[in-house]
Protein backbone atom coordinates (compact mmCIF):
# COMPACT_ATOMS: atom_id res chain seq x y z
CA UNK A 1 0.00 0.00 0.00
CA UNK A 2 2.99 2.32 -0.13
CA UNK A 3 5.90 3.07 -2.47
CA UNK A 4 9.10 4.19 -0.73
CA UNK A 5 11.95 5.86 -2.60
CA UNK A 6 15.39 5.15 -1.15
CA UNK A 7 18.71 6.71 -2.06
CA UNK A 8 21.34 4.17 -3.08
CA UNK A 9 23.97 6.56 -4.44
CA UNK A 10 25.77 7.06 -1.10
CA UNK A 11 25.84 3.31 -0.41
CA UNK A 12 27.17 2.47 -3.86
CA UNK A 13 30.03 4.97 -3.44
CA UNK A 14 31.21 3.52 -0.11
CA UNK A 15 34.70 2.07 -0.34
CA UNK A 16 34.15 -0.43 2.46
CA UNK A 17 31.30 -2.68 1.41
CA UNK A 18 32.17 -5.35 3.98
CA UNK A 19 29.87 -3.79 6.58
CA UNK A 20 26.88 -5.96 7.30
CA UNK A 21 24.62 -3.04 8.20
CA UNK A 22 22.87 -1.41 5.25
CA UNK A 23 21.68 2.13 5.87
CA UNK A 24 19.64 3.78 3.13
CA UNK A 25 18.30 7.33 3.10
CA UNK A 26 14.55 7.55 2.64
CA UNK A 27 13.76 10.25 0.10
CA UNK A 28 9.97 10.00 -0.10
CA UNK A 29 6.99 7.71 0.10
CA UNK A 30 3.66 7.63 -1.69
CA UNK A 31 0.59 5.76 -0.48
CA UNK A 32 -1.38 3.73 -3.03
CA UNK A 33 -4.82 2.30 -2.21
CA UNK A 34 -4.04 -1.28 -3.27
CA UNK A 35 -1.50 -4.06 -2.84
CA UNK A 36 1.38 -3.41 -5.23
CA UNK A 37 2.15 -6.38 -7.49
CA UNK A 38 4.31 -4.78 -10.18
CA UNK A 39 6.49 -1.71 -10.70
CA UNK A 40 7.83 -0.63 -14.09
CA UNK A 41 9.94 2.47 -14.60
CA UNK A 42 9.88 4.29 -17.91
CA UNK A 43 13.22 3.71 -19.69
CA UNK A 44 12.81 7.02 -21.55
CA UNK A 45 11.99 9.09 -18.47
CA UNK A 46 13.30 7.89 -15.09
CA UNK A 47 10.84 10.19 -13.29
CA UNK A 48 7.84 8.03 -14.33
CA UNK A 49 6.89 4.81 -12.55
CA UNK A 50 3.87 2.60 -13.36
CA UNK A 51 2.54 0.88 -10.22
CA UNK A 52 -0.06 -1.88 -10.57
CA UNK A 53 -2.14 -4.16 -8.38
CA UNK A 54 -4.67 -6.77 -9.50
CA UNK A 55 -7.21 -4.22 -10.79
CA UNK A 56 -5.52 -0.82 -10.32
CA UNK A 57 -2.79 1.10 -12.13
CA UNK A 58 -1.27 4.42 -11.08
CA UNK A 59 1.53 6.36 -12.72
CA UNK A 60 3.76 8.24 -10.29
CA UNK A 61 5.80 11.23 -11.42
CA UNK A 62 8.84 11.98 -9.25
CA UNK A 63 10.55 15.35 -8.88
CA UNK A 64 14.33 15.81 -8.96
CA UNK A 65 14.65 15.30 -5.20
CA UNK A 66 12.86 11.93 -5.30
CA UNK A 67 9.47 13.08 -4.01
CA UNK A 68 6.18 12.23 -5.70
CA UNK A 69 5.10 15.22 -7.74
CA UNK A 70 1.96 13.71 -9.26
CA UNK A 71 -0.08 10.49 -9.07
CA UNK A 72 -2.15 9.72 -12.16
CA UNK A 73 -4.91 7.12 -11.73
CA UNK A 74 -5.76 4.99 -14.76
CA UNK A 75 -9.23 3.52 -15.13
CA UNK A 76 -8.78 0.05 -16.72
CA UNK A 77 -12.42 -0.93 -15.90
CA UNK A 78 -11.84 -4.66 -15.62
CA UNK A 79 -14.44 -7.41 -15.45
CA UNK A 80 -14.65 -9.44 -12.22
CA UNK A 81 -12.56 -12.39 -13.48
CA UNK A 82 -9.99 -10.22 -15.28
CA UNK A 83 -6.80 -8.88 -13.70
CA UNK A 84 -3.67 -6.92 -14.64
CA UNK A 85 -0.76 -9.09 -15.75
CA UNK A 86 1.69 -6.20 -16.14
CA UNK A 87 2.18 -2.66 -17.37
CA UNK A 88 4.52 -2.04 -20.34
CA UNK A 89 5.92 1.31 -21.42
CA UNK A 90 6.02 1.52 -25.21
CA UNK A 91 9.61 1.70 -26.47
CA UNK A 92 10.88 5.23 -26.96
CA UNK A 93 7.78 6.84 -25.48
CA UNK A 94 7.48 8.90 -22.32
CA UNK A 95 3.68 8.92 -22.40
CA UNK A 96 2.37 5.65 -23.85
CA UNK A 97 1.64 2.89 -21.34
CA UNK A 98 0.07 -0.50 -22.09
CA UNK A 99 -1.93 -2.23 -19.36
CA UNK A 100 -1.88 -5.95 -20.16
CA UNK A 101 -4.65 -8.12 -18.75
CA UNK A 102 -5.68 -11.71 -19.43
CA UNK A 103 -8.47 -10.44 -21.71
CA UNK A 104 -7.12 -7.26 -23.33
CA UNK A 105 -4.28 -4.86 -23.97
CA UNK A 106 -5.22 -1.22 -23.39
CA UNK A 107 -2.69 1.39 -24.46
CA UNK A 108 -3.05 4.80 -22.87
CA UNK A 109 -1.64 8.04 -24.24
CA UNK A 110 -1.12 9.66 -20.85
CA UNK A 111 -0.50 13.14 -22.27
CA UNK A 112 -4.05 13.12 -23.66
CA UNK A 113 -6.32 10.85 -21.62
CA UNK A 114 -6.00 8.62 -18.53
CA UNK A 115 -9.62 7.43 -18.68
CA UNK A 116 -10.00 6.11 -22.23
CA UNK A 117 -7.34 4.04 -23.96
CA UNK A 118 -5.92 5.09 -27.33
CA UNK A 119 -5.84 1.38 -28.32
CA UNK A 120 -7.97 -1.47 -27.00
CA UNK A 121 -6.87 -4.88 -28.30
CA UNK A 122 -8.60 -8.24 -27.80
CA UNK A 123 -7.83 -11.77 -29.01
CA UNK A 124 -10.52 -13.89 -30.71
CA UNK A 125 -9.98 -16.90 -28.43
CA UNK A 126 -7.99 -17.88 -25.36
CA UNK A 127 -6.28 -15.59 -22.88
CA UNK A 128 -3.38 -13.18 -23.24
CA UNK A 129 -0.15 -14.46 -21.68
CA UNK A 130 2.40 -11.80 -22.64
CA UNK A 131 3.03 -8.86 -24.97
CA UNK A 132 5.89 -6.79 -26.28
CA UNK A 133 6.24 -3.95 -28.75
CA UNK A 134 8.56 -3.65 -31.74
CA UNK A 135 9.63 -0.63 -33.77
CA UNK A 136 9.92 -1.32 -37.50
CA UNK A 137 12.59 0.39 -39.63
CA UNK A 138 9.95 2.73 -41.10
CA UNK A 139 9.07 3.99 -37.59
CA UNK A 140 5.80 2.08 -37.20
CA UNK A 141 5.11 0.24 -33.95
CA UNK A 142 3.76 -3.31 -33.72
CA UNK A 143 2.14 -5.16 -30.84
CA UNK A 144 3.38 -8.76 -30.54
CA UNK A 145 1.07 -10.89 -28.38
CA UNK A 146 1.20 -14.49 -27.16
CA UNK A 147 -2.07 -16.25 -26.35
CA UNK A 148 -2.84 -19.15 -24.05
CA UNK A 149 -3.26 -21.35 -27.15
CA UNK A 150 0.40 -20.72 -28.04
CA UNK A 151 -0.34 -18.47 -31.01
CA UNK A 152 1.75 -15.36 -31.59
CA UNK A 153 -0.35 -12.49 -32.93
CA UNK A 154 0.85 -9.16 -34.28
CA UNK A 155 -0.83 -5.86 -35.08
CA UNK A 156 0.41 -2.45 -36.17
CA UNK A 157 -0.59 0.50 -34.01
CA UNK A 158 -2.32 2.75 -36.53
CA UNK A 159 -5.49 4.79 -37.01
CA UNK A 160 -7.46 1.74 -38.20
CA UNK A 161 -6.64 -0.24 -35.04
CA UNK A 162 -7.13 2.66 -32.60
CA UNK A 163 -9.81 2.70 -29.92
CA UNK A 164 -11.58 5.57 -31.71
CA UNK A 165 -13.39 2.79 -33.55
CA UNK A 166 -13.97 0.70 -30.39
CA UNK A 167 -12.18 -2.48 -29.37
CA UNK A 168 -10.03 -4.15 -32.04
CA UNK A 169 -9.58 -7.91 -32.43
CA UNK A 170 -6.00 -8.91 -33.24
CA UNK A 171 -6.32 -11.76 -35.72
CA UNK A 172 -3.05 -11.84 -37.67
CA UNK A 173 -1.06 -14.87 -36.53
CA UNK A 174 2.69 -15.02 -36.96
CA UNK A 175 3.71 -18.29 -38.57
CA UNK A 176 6.08 -20.25 -36.33
CA UNK A 177 8.08 -22.81 -38.28
CA UNK A 178 10.02 -25.15 -36.04
CA UNK A 179 10.13 -28.97 -36.10
CA UNK A 180 9.28 -29.26 -32.39
CA UNK A 181 6.35 -26.82 -32.48
CA UNK A 182 3.20 -28.60 -33.62
CA UNK A 183 -0.46 -27.67 -33.72
CA UNK A 184 -2.48 -30.14 -31.64
CA UNK A 185 -6.19 -29.51 -31.30
CA UNK A 186 -5.86 -25.78 -32.10
CA UNK A 187 -3.03 -25.14 -29.66
CA UNK A 188 0.60 -24.65 -30.61
CA UNK A 189 3.02 -26.66 -28.47
CA UNK A 190 0.14 -27.64 -26.23
CA UNK A 191 -0.61 -23.99 -25.43
CA UNK A 192 2.37 -23.70 -23.09
CA UNK A 193 3.02 -20.10 -24.13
Amino acid sequence: GEITVLQLAARLKQADSSQKKLTLTRLASAPVPFTVLSLVSNPTNENLLAVCGLKDCHVLTFNSSGGVQEQLVLQPQLEAANYIIKPVWLPGSQTQLAVVTADSVKIYELSEDALSPAYYFLVPSGKIRDVTFVHAKDGSVFLILMSSAGHVYFQQLCNESSARHGSFYVTTIMEVRHPEVRDAGGSLAGGRG
